[in-house]
C-alpha cells in the first residue's frame, strides 16, 4: 500500500497537469494577481484562525483559500490543516475510485494550495503522537461498533461522522454491519478529533472555518470544536445562482436550517414585490430548461415515457385520490434527514407503501430523483429503485414508479395529485410555495415551521394520509404565507452571493479583482468576516 502511494505521489505533477489541461487553474491564477504577500506572525495570544480543507480540490476549496488569504492580509494569524496522507480512509474516494490516485492528487493539491495562497499548513500527522495512534487503535480494536457508545471518543459522540462516511464510501443508505469500514472510518474520526484537541492545547483556536460539517474528517472536527466551545463556521455552495454560499454556525448548515427558529419575522410586512420575486424564481425553476440554479437535473433527460404519460392523462381525469412521492438519492445526507421513528429511508418508504396496500382506492405515483442519472456516481450508487424493489419485488397495483431518466418531471406529477409525500427533500419548499399539500416524513429546512405537515412517526403519517383520503387536509393561509416568507428568506437572505469569483456550474472562470486593494475590498469577504468577528450567523440582515 505504502509503495503504491509513493509511486503515485511521484507522478502527481502529471496528474495535476491532466486535471487542468482543459480548464483554468484557480490557485495559480490567484498567485498571478496577489504576489508576494505573506505575513509572518509570532505566537498570537489571541489564538489562530484555523481553516480545515483536509483534502483539496480547486472546486471544493477555493473559498477557503480566498478567506484565509483575506484574513492573513488583514493581520490575522491563519493556519490551514491538511491531511498529508495521515489516514488510510477519508471522503476523497468511494469504493469506485482509485484510492492511490485520489490520495496522491489530493496531497499535491494541498501543497499547491499552501504555496499559491502562501498560507502556512499544519500537517495532521504532525499533530498526534505515536502514543495517540496506539491509544486510538487499541480503543477501536476493543469495540465492535454495535452500540451507540462505541462511537464515542474522548466523550464526544462521533456516530454521525463515522456512519455518514461509510454511507458515502459504499454509496448506500444503510451501513448494516460493515465492521471493517466502520473501524476504518472510526480511526479517521478519532484521529481528527485528537488532532483538534492537541492543536487547541498547543495554539489556541479562536475561530474554525470548515466545509460540509459531516463525514469522518470535517464532522469529527466540528463535533470536537463544540466540546471546546470554539466558534465554528461551516460553509458550502448552494444550488441557487452560480454557487452562492451557505453557512452554518457551530454545525453543518443543513443542521442549522432544520433547527433554526422561523427566521422570517412575523411582524415583517411581506410586500407584493417580495412575494412576486419568490413566485417568479420558483416558477422559473420548474421549467425544463431552467437556468435559475447552476444545475438542472431535468435538462438533458431523453427517455420519453409515452406509456406512463398517457396513464397520467387518464389518472388526472379520474376521481381517485392521488398522491405524489418524490425521492432523494438514498445515501445522500441520510443521517441529516432521518428521525427517531424513521431512522432510514427504507423504513419510511415501507410504511408509506403499506398504507397504500391497505387503501387500494388511492393511488401513489413515485418519481425517482433525476440526479440518479446525472451524478458521476450514478452507475454504481444505490438507487431508490434498488431500495424499493428490495422491499417489494412486486409493487401494489395502485403504486406507479417513474424512473429517474423519465422526461416526466416531479413538477408534472405534482400538478395532478391531491397531496405530496416527501422524506427530508428540498422540494418540500418548492411545492409549498405552489400551495400544495405536503406530508413530510423526514427533516429539512421547512421542518417545524408550520409550512408542511410534519409526520415524524408512523401514527402521524397515517393520520395525515387518512385525512387526505377523506379530503380533510388542506394548506391553510398561515402555512402558505409562511412558505412564501421562508422562500424569500431562503433565496434572498440565506444564500450569500460570492462576489469574489465568476463560476460556471461551479467551475472557475475568473476573479472579479485585479489587485490586492480590490481583493481586500471584496463585498462578500468583508461581509462574511464581519459576521465572524461578531460571532454571528452569516445571513443577510
Amino acid at each position: 500500500m505504502i509503495k503504491k502511494i509513493q509511486l503515485f505521489n511521484f507522478i502527481s505533477p502529471l496528474l495535476v497537469k491532466l486535471r487542468y489541461r482543459n480548464k483554468k487553474d484557480p490557485f495559480f491564477e490567484f498567485s498571478k494577481i496577489i504576489k508576494g504577500n505573506i505575513i509572518k506572525h509570532g505566537k498570537s495570544d489571541n489564538g489562530i484562525i484555523l481553516i480545515t480543507p483536509i483534502r483539496v480540490s480547486p472546486v471544493s476549496n477555493l473559498f477557503e483559500g480566498l478567506i484565509g488569504k483575506f484574513y492573513q492580509l488583514k493581520g490575522e494569524e491563519v493556519r490551514v490543516l491538511m491531511c498529508n496522507q495521515s489516514v488510510e480512509y477519508c471522503e476523497n474516494f468511494t469504493k469506485f475510485n482509485n484510492r492511490n490516485i485520489a490520495c496522491a492528487l489530493c496531497k499535491k493539491e494541498q501543497q499547491r494550495f499552501s504555496n499559491f495562497f502562501k498560507l502556512d499548513a499544519i500537517k495532521a500527522n504532525e499533530c498526534v503522537s505515536l502514543d495517540d495512534i496506539k491509544e486510538i487503535k487499541q480503543i477501536i480494536n476493543e469495540r465492535d461498533f454495535n452500540a451507540k457508545e462505541d462511537f464515542y471518543f474522548d466523550g464526544i459522540d462521533l456516530y454521525n461522522a463515522i456512519t455518514s462516511a461509510v454511507m458515502r464510501h459504499t454509496l448506500k443508505s444503510e451501513i448494516y454491519e460493515n465492521i471493517y469500514l466502520l473501524k476504518k472510518y472510526a480511526f479517521t474520526a478519532f484521529f481528527y478529533s485528537r488532532v483538534i484537541s492537541n492543536l487547541n492545547n498547543k495554539i489556541r483556536i479562536k475561530t474554525l472555518i470548515s466545509s460540509h460539517g459531516i463525514y469522518s474528517t470535517w464532522g469529527s472536527i466540528i463535533d470536537t470544536c463544540k466540546k471546546f466551545n470554539i466558534y465554528s463556521i461551516v460553509w458550502g455552495r448552494g444550488y441557487i445562482g452560480q454557487g452562492n454560499l451557505l453557512f452554518g454556525k457551530n454545525s453543518s448548515y443543513h443542521e442549522e436550517f432544520i433547527y433554526e427558529k422561523p427566521a422570517y419575522k412575523n411582524d415583517h410586512k411581506f410586500t407584493e414585490v417580495e412575494k412576486a420575486e419568490v413566485l417568479s424564481y420558483y416558477k422559473k425553476k420548474m421549467e425544463p430548461n431552467s437556468k435559475v440554479d447552476y444545475i438542472n437535473y431535468y435538462k438533458d433527460l431523453q427517455n420519453n415515457d409515452n406509456e406512463i404519460d398517457s396513464r397520467l392523462d387518464e389518472i388526472a381525469q379520474s376521481d381517485r385520490i392521488i398522491f405524489g412521492m418524490y425521492t432523494n438519492i438514498p445515501w445522500d445526507g441520510e443521517m441529516l434527514k432521518t428521525t427517531e421513528n424513521f431512522p432510514t429511508t427504507r423504513i419510511f418508504v415501507k410504511s408509506v407503501i403499506e398504507w397504500f396496500d391497505n387503501n387500494p382506492d388511492c393511488l401513489l405515483i413515485i418519481r425517482a430523483h433525476p440526479a440518479e442519472v446525472s451524478r458521476e456516481e450514478g452507475k454504481g450508487t444505490e438507487t431508490f429503485e434498488d431500495l424499493l424493489l428490495s422491499e417489494f419485488e412486486i409493487l401494489p397495483k395502485n403504486v406507479i414508479f417513474i424512473k429517474p431518466d423519465s422526461n416526466i418531471t416531479s413538477y408534472m406529477v405534482s400538478n395532478i395529485v391531491d397531496a405530496n409525500i416527501l422524506f427530508g427533500s428540498t422540494m418540500s419548499l418548492e411545492l409549498a410555495i405552489q400551495k400544495k399539500v405536503i406530508i413530510q416524513g423526514g427533516k429539512n429546512e421547512v421542518s417545524f415551521k408550520n409550512i408542511v405537515y410534519d409526520a415524524h412517526d408512523k401514527v402521524t403519517l397515517y393520520k395525515y394520509l387518512d385525512k387526505v383520503k377523506s379530503k380533510e387536509l388542506c394548506v391553510t393561509d398561515e402555512m402558505y404565507n409562511n412558505a412564501l416568507k421562508y422562500g424569500y428568506y431562503w433565496i434572498k437572505k440565506r444564500h450569500i452571493k460570492d462576489t469574489s469569483v465568476v463560476l460556471d456550474k461551479l467551475l472557475f472562470q475568473e476573479y472579479t479583482f485585479d489587485n490586492t486593494e480590490e481583493f481586500l475590498n471584496d463585498e462578500m469577504l468583508n461581509f462574511v468576516t464581519k459576521k465572524i468577528s461578531n460571532k454571528e450567523r452569516i445571513i443577510y440582515d
